[in-house]
Order: C-alpha cells, then sequence, then structure tokens
C-alpha cells in the first residue's frame, strides 16, 4: 500500500474527535463530551467546575443537544447547594428551550429542592426579559403548594413577569394569581414575598385590601391589615385614601385583636385619626404579626 493510501486509511478509520457545540466558548482541551463526564463525577468539585464553564459558556447564545439538557436538569437535585444553584443560572441564560425540563423538575414532587431550583431558574430568566407562558400554569399552582418555601420561590417567579407599566406584556397573567394568593396565604414569609410583589409593581390592590377588611373572619381582617400596612407605604390618591378609610373603621372592629391590628397600621402609616377615650395607643409602629 502507497504511503499516501495508509494516511487515508488512519484518517477514514480514525475515531472521531468530540467537539464543543461551539469550539469557541469552552476553555482549551474542554469539549461537551468531557464536561457530560464531570457533571457526572462523584467529586462536587469537578461537578461544580464544569457547571461554572457551562454558565460562562452561556452567557452568549449556546445551544445545546437535548439528553445534554435532561442530564443536565438532574443536577437540579444535586447534593450540593452550589452545584444545584449554578445549574438554575445555566438554566436562566440558556433561556426558553430548557423550560420544558424545568417544568419537568417542577412536577417531582418528591424532589422539592429540584423543584425550587426549578422555580429559581424561571425568576431568574424572567428578570432577564424572557417570560415563557408555557410556565404560567405551573406557577400559578405552586402558588397553593403545602411547602412554604415553594410558594415563596413560585411568588418570586411570578414577581419577575410583573411591571410598573400596566400594559406590559405578560403583566395580568402574573398580577392576578398573585392577587389571589394574597387574599388566602398566611404564612408570614409566603406573606413577605407578595407584599415584595406587589411594591414592585406598584400595585396597591386596593379592592383585595377592602376585602380583606371586610372578611368575616377576624384572622383575615388581621391580615388585610398587615398587608395594608406594607403596600400602602409611601402610597398616596384617591385609591390609598379608600384602604385607610377603611382601616380607621377597623379601629371599632369587634374582634380586640383586629382592632390592635388596624391601630399599629394606622400609626405606622402615619393616618392615627384622633382617639376617643378607652383606646390605647399602639407601642410600635409596626402592627404586630
Amino acid at each position: 500500500m502507497t504511503p499516501s493510501l495508509v494516511l487515508l486509511a488512519a484518517v477514514s478509520f480514525a475515531a472521531p474527535v468530540p467537539v464543543p457545540v461551539e469550539p469557541d466558548l469552552f476553555p482549551p482541551g474542554v469539549t461537551l463530551a468531557t464536561l457530560a463526564r464531570r457533571l457526572q463525577a462523584t467529586d462536587k468539585a469537578e461537578r461544580l467546575q464544569a457547571v461554572r464553564i457551562l454558565l460562562d459558556a452561556a452567557a452568549r447564545p449556546l445551544t445545546l443537544p437535548d439528553d445534554f439538557v435532561r442530564d443536565l436538569a438532574r443536577l437540579l437535585n444535586d447534593p450540593d447547594f452550589l452545584v444545584r444553584d449554578h445549574v438554575s443560572y445555566v438554566f436562566a441564560r440558556l433561556g426558553p428551550a430548557t423550560v420544558p425540563h424545568l417544568l419537568a423538575a417542577l412536577k417531582k414532587t418528591d424532589a422539592p429542592e429540584m423543584r425550587q431550583q426549578a422555580l429559581v431558574a424561571l425568576q431568574v430568566m424572567a428578570e432577564r426579559g424572557t417570560r415563557p407562558t408555557a410556565a404560567l400554569p405551573a406557577l400559578r399552582q405552586t402558588l397553593e403548594d403545602p411547602d412554604e418555601k415553594l410558594r415563596v420561590a413560585a411568588v418570586k417567579a411570578l414577581a419577575g413577569w410583573l411591571d410598573k407599566d400596566r400594559n406590559a406584556p405578560g403583566r395580568d397573567d402574573a398580577l392576578g394569581p398573585l392577587l389571589a394568593a394574597l387574599e388566602r396565604e398566611r404564612a408570614l414569609h409566603a406573606r413577605d414575598a407578595l407584599h415584595a410583589a406587589l411594591r414592585r409593581a406598584g400595585h396597591i390592590a386596593v379592592p383585595e385590601l377592602l376585602r380583606m377588611l371586610r372578611h368575616a373572619d377576624p384572622a383575615v381582617r388581621r391580615h388585610g391589615c398587615l398587608s395594608a400596612w406594607y403596600l400602602l407605604k409611601g402610597a398616596d390618591g384617591p385609591d390609598a385614601a379608600r384602604v385607610v378609610r377603611q382601616l380607621e373603621r377597623t379601629l371599632f372592629d369587634a374582634d380586640p385583636a383586629t382592632a390592635d391590628y388596624a391601630q399599629g397600621a394606622l400609626q405606622a402609616l402615619g393616618h392615627l385619626p384622633p382617639l376617643p377615650p378607652g383606646f390605647k395607643a399602639a407601642q410600635s409602629s409596626e402592627p404586630r404579626r
């Protein structure tokens, strides 16, 4: 066989050399195949290094094979928090193409940490301006999850859809479920997350606050007083005035604790009116929680 034929045979039958999806996106010597192996390593430092390489690469447009993304999604449930958290940000940077994998992760009812990291990815994605409507049903459903941490994460994810521009696309799709959650949520951290989300949107939630302050259940009325204190801070105008007037009526609530909450809210907002004899001034500028 001539030397040229020997060379041709060597080239023809040599094993294929793995190459990255975009050769200039990874460090020298790193390929998608080597990253896939490192992501499965038993050493968490090696897994974290691989994920960090992907995170840097995803800062630019990057398309990964679907099976690779599916394997990457398993690391949303990695035992190490740093690995899980970095994977969330990789998914956020990769964008809408990864949403089906995130929604599949949200269905893993036996893996709460995996579900939470999927919600973090959707939150960061929304904050970066990508708001996939396909994720809305799952986010709405998670607002009623028994796990408060997951409800908080869902609130934060939906908050990424909110914008002070009332005509912003998708704003109402996120705002409606958050307002509904405001009326039923009782857990402290989830309630705080809802208040923060609504304040971010510049939304006072007047109809919801009025319904809560007039509710037959005193626990709901007390919750309404707390929510009014959070949402009305710094607000003025006729809408805020309507809620303040209802808080003033709540000072005479049949439930003493509710009246106390109303008094604390009004004092914190700077709207406490002159009180008749028999009222005890609130001891704190913040309503009781």
